[in-house]
């Protein structure tokens, strides 16, 4: 392909139009990022606010690592969940399906405990 000037002059074109497009997005990205850290300074402050307002009411003060443990404690109690024994997640040790993955001796050793 020969470079007249106007094939210079439409690729000069096409490239000014996708470095205008690139320079919105990456604005839009910015303003984006930036109302993100806005909510999260946000959210911060109410946290704070309402640790606070747990301390003056007698709740006790638990670290970042009591608190995980008690949310995961929550997360994990059959009783709450709203789909009941996940059994994915239950601790049984018979299983209803094999996985995909076992081997044939696993499957000569479940045989010999069903006899």
């Amino acid at each position: 392909m020969r470079w007249n000037k106007g094939t210079i002059l439409k690729a000069s074109v096409e490239y000014i139009k996708w470095l205008q497009k690139e320079q919105l997005h990456a604005r839009e990205l910015d303003g984006r990022g930036k109302k993100l850290e806005l909510a999260n300074r946000r959210l911060l402050l109410r946290i704070q606010e309402l640790e606070i307002q747990a301390r003056a009411n007698g709740l006790p003060n638990m670290s970042a690592e009591e608190e995980h443990q008690r949310l995961d404690q929550i997360l994990m109690d059959e009783a709450l969940s709203p789909f009941g024994v996940d059994p994915l997640l239950s601790t049984s040790s018979h299983h209803s399906r094999r996985s995909s993955f076992s081997s044939a001796e696993d499957d000569d050793d479940d045989d010999d405990d069903e006899l």
